[in-house]
């Protein structure tokens, strides 16, 4: 007992340490301030956002225990940054110590030693506390989610295993309510009623399905009101877009890139973009689409010997399942984040059968896979703290995306509006001139590249962008209120107090802004500009 709450502990605290340095670093506008400001306009923890959070669908998912501790966390410490991550990264310790716990559990059905179960334990937990995959669920503070859904996931199952029933259902709920990343739980408990519960030997699986009904009823109900709120926010990619194969190649690739990133986790980026055609003929998606079926044709075929590659493949591929592509949202091709949870399995299955390798070793092979195992966690941890700066603020996150996508036409785009959000105009044209060409002449980045241009005193080149962006789509209030801008300083008022009037008609908050802004300092003079802003001059 002694030794296995140490390890708990130890582990734990082990990834604590390696994930505090994320505690200097601010919010990004990727999302962060979206989960603050709605917990701010109810007050932080009140009855007001406990009512609001539970029954309201949007923005994001439905997660309203996630909404509970944001707003707890704002109560607390209103915008200070580190008081969230601090939040952040003691979720992650705790399930980090979760880990080990399950593992601990896990090798309780084998045939191991005390001190084979310890040294499993510490390798498994020690590597997922430290893996740097883990570092945008604890460094991204609208990630909360993610960290959230696995602690009671990983609770669940612990319960499960322990014959709990009733607790791993109480869990299980807590999970779906945290993120819908969830949804697959039930069927992960069926997978290990296989192995290594092994109760399908004693059970019909018309019992054991039977008996996980109502989570998975639950399951299905949160699938749906998830794709419901995606698709209502635009987050969800119509399936007309991606064909079936498509789908596939993604959904096959991505489960060959997570599994990759957790052997070899360099070349990590906040953001893999997935814009335009998907490259069907390129190795990266055509090599997985064909290895995909022959590892699940190899793991079927193992089972006559052992389970483990099984039990461990299927709950892998049923925990990517929900983020693997096949219902794709957002432009993201992959991320991060999405293997925090699904990484457990792998790195169990693979600490037993690395056990298995090294009893069949001498002295001296022990010694050297030691040694091996020894440098690897080492990487693991300098690659952990060199991907912590990345999350800093919305500079460092979107120059890192840079680095591996030049040609993304939304990594440019963000890149310039974080510039342009540091009042870095001059700086802030170059990304912004560059994610204009790469889209084509999207009206948004025209949008964004005319308000640079106007911050750089370009206004000709700025009235013509923002002109652009009006005729490609109906112009929102802030490009017709950029456009009277640009218009003010060319020396046209006509066009200016037109596009005022436009501004004003779709936000009449503009009107505070206008009757302050140099930009229209020009038209102060004339006595209809007084009339749009309710002042007199």
């Amino acid at each position: 007992m002694i030794r296995r709450i140490s390890l708990i502990v130890f582990a734990a605290l082990l990834a604590g340490w390696l994930h505090w340095p994320s505690l200097h670093n601010g919010f990004v506008t990727w999302d962060d301030l979206e989960y603050l400001r709605p917990v701010k306009d109810h007050g932080g923890l009140s009855p007001a956002l406990v009512r609001w959070a539970f029954t309201a669908i949007r923005p994001f998912y439905y997660h309203p225990l996630t909404w509970l501790s944001h707003a707890l966390d704002f109560s607390l410490w209103g915008f200070w940054p580190a008081g969230h991550h601090a939040a952040s990264v003691v979720l992650h310790a705790v399930n980090t110590g979760l880990v080990a716990m399950l593992t601990w559990r896990m090798l309780g059905f084998g045939n191991g030693s005390p001190n084979e179960r310890a040294v499993v334990t510490a390798l498994v937990a020690g590597v997922f506390g430290a893996h740097p995959l883990t570092v945008e669920s604890v460094a991204w503070l609208a990630e909360r989610k993610t960290l959230l859904c696995a602690t009671f996931c990983l609770a669940s199952v612990a319960a499960y295993l322990r014959r709990a029933w009733w607790t791993c259902q109480a869990l299980a709920v807590a999970a779906l309510l945290s993120k819908p990343m969830a949804v697959p739980l039930p069927v992960v408990l069926l997978v290990l009623d296989d192995f290594p519960l092994q109760r399908a030997r004693t059970a019909p699986w018309s019992k054991l399905v039977a008996e996980k009904l109502p989570l998975l009823g639950l399951s299905l109900v949160t699938g749906l009101l998830t794709i419901v709120s995606q698709r209502e926010g635009g987050a969800v990619t119509p399936l007309l877009r991606f064909d079936l194969v498509e789908r596939y190649v993604v959904a096959t690739r991505n489960l060959l890139f997570y599994l990759w990133k957790m052997i070899w986790p360099a070349w990590l980026s906040p953001y893999y973009p997935l814009e335009g055609a998907i490259p069907i003929a390129d190795a990266e998606f055509l090599l997985p689409a064909v290895v995909v079926p022959l590892l699940i044709a190899g793991v079927w075929w193992a089972r006559r010997w052992t389970r483990l590659p099984s039990s461990g493949w299927w709950t892998y591929a049923l925990l990517v399942l929900p983020v693997s592509g096949l219902m794709q949202a957002g432009a993201q091709g992959a991320a991060d984040r999405f293997a925090y949870l699904p990484m457990v399995p792998v790195l169990i299955a693979l600490a037993v059968g690395g056990l298995a390798l090294a009893r069949r070793l001498g002295n001296l092979g022990r010694l050297a896979l030691v040694v091996l195992l020894g440098c690897y966690a080492a990487f693991l941890g300098f690659q952990t703290r060199a991907q912590i700066p990345v999350w800093r603020d919305d500079e460092t996150l979107w120059r890192s995306a840079h680095r591996y996508f030049p040609n993304s036409v939304l990594i440019n785009w963000k890149l310039a509006l974080a510039l342009a959000g540091q009042e870095k105009y001059a700086a802030a044209l170059e990304w912004a001139e560059r994610a204009g060409h790469l889209s084509g002449g999207e009206p948004r980045i025209l949008g964004t590249l005319g308000w640079v241009y106007l911050r750089n005193g370009r206004s000709r080149e700025a009235a013509q962008a923002l002109e652009d962006a009006a005729a490609r789509s109906e112009a929102t209030a802030r490009v017709r209120y950029h456009l009277a801008c640009a218009y003010a300083q060319l020396g046209q008022p006509e066009s200016a107090l037109e596009n005022l009037r436009g501004a004003l008609d779709r936000e009449p908050s503009y009107a505070t802004s206008a009757a302050t802004d140099p930009d229209l300092a020009a038209l102060r003079a004339d006595p209809r500009f007084g009339q749009l802003v309710g002042q007199e001059f």
